[in-house]
């Protein structure tokens, strides 16, 4: 019996489809794929998905949101993840409302669609959303949405510095672009997230990731900065003991330090 799980692709481009399906295929992901609305509601009444990826326009009959809100009882539940057009977030707003559990941007990246289907699925998501204060407010269900979005921003620019650490040219401005906001936006949302600043969680990720090979490598201090994306030992060193409170020579072990 296939292990694979199974997916329902929804996308009118032709092109994009075949992509996509083809991506899907190759990650181990059992994907039926459709160009409309109308084919995608007769799939969700005969069948039942893991999940569902959705483009949130499709031409004429029935759209995303459409899908979402007419969902057939078959697949009540399924965790359902939006593809919008770069530039065009706002319109997620509804889609949220009816229980999108994530969106994506177009031009995709691979990594994050992999990685954002990977979290729908296990319904990681959640924790995103919630924000007790919105709970009694008159406009919760807009502030959670308005919530769910800022949350999809800072998830995958976490994706991203977590895929792309080690470029020695990586910046803050980078990651920004990629989600299509800028800098001040997006570290406001960073702050507001998880407490410190974009920059700050990039170095996070990389000294974390340093510690861990000072802990288990025996390669040299000036190797691990390079491999962390630190083109200067100095600025490795400075970053490292503020996050580590010690210099990267302290989290040496004795068994990682010895070369064969």
């Amino acid at each position: 019996m296939s292990s694979r799980r199974t997916i329902l692709l929804v996308e009118d481009e032709e092109l994009v489809r075949n992509y996509l399906k083809q991506l899907l295929t190759k990650n181990a992901w059992a994907a039926t794929a459709v160009g409309s609305g109308d084919e995608a509601l007769a799939q969700l009444a005969a069948f039942k998905f893991d999940i569902v990826l959705c483009d949130l326009d499709l031409g004429r009959g029935p759209n995303g949101i459409d899908l979402l809100r007419g969902m057939p009882s078959e697949n009540e539940g399924t965790p359902f993840v939006i593809l919008t057009a770069h530039g065009s977030i706002g319109r997620c707003r509804d889609a949220f409302l009816f229980g999108a559990s994530d969106f994506l941007e177009k031009p995709l990246n691979r990594s994050a669609l992999l990685s954002t289907l990977e979290q729908a699925i296990s319904g990681s998501s959640e924790a995103w959303v919630e924000d007790p204060a919105l709970a009694t407010s008159d406009d919760a269900p807009h502030g959670l949405v308005d919530d769910a979005i800022g949350a999809a921003h800072v998830r995958r620019a976490i994706q991203i510095m977590e895929h792309r650490y080690a470029e020695f040219d990586l910046t803050v401005s980078m990651v920004a672009a990629e989600e299509g906001l800028s800098p001040d936006h997006l570290g406001r949302l960073f702050r507001e997230r998880i407490g410190r600043s974009l920059l700050e969680h990039l170095h996070h990720i990389r000294t974390s990731r340093a510690d861990e090979l000072l802990a288990t490598s025996r390669l040299s201090i000036y190797e691990i900065a390079r491999a962390c994306g630190y083109q200067r030992t100095s600025e490795f060193s400075s970053w490292f003991r503020r996050h580590r409170g010690a210099p990267p020579s302290g989290f040496r072990t004795p068994r990682s330090s010895k070369r064969g």
